[in-house]
């Protein structure tokens, strides 16, 4: 009894142990490949922040606030009515 026990937790640790060692191994890859595609976006945004800090049309763009311009503007009125509608209750 005690041996055929042993031999069942043999035979399913052991299986359970292969399939985790894939499981870890696919997560490590999956780790791998996030942290490469993240060093590839953080250069990305150091190039752009350097030329940012070096292109004067963006310099004289940020200096008068032209950025507010294609920024959505917030306003009082909805199409489907706003407190400030004179029907709305």
């Amino acid at each position: 009894m005690a041996e055929s026990v042993v031999t069942f937790l043999l035979e399913n640790v052991s299986a359970l142990l292969i399939e985790e060692s894939h499981l870890l191994f696919g997560v490590r890859e999956e780790v791998k490949s996030l942290r490469t595609e993240l060093e590839w976006i953080r250069s990305f945004l150091r190039d752009a922040d350097e030329k940012r800090k070096k292109n004067e049309r963006v310099k004289l763009w940020e200096k008068h606030g032209a950025y507010n311009h294609w920024l959505p503007q917030p306003t009082p009125y909805h199409p489907f009515g706003s407190k400030a509608d004179p029907g709305h209750q």
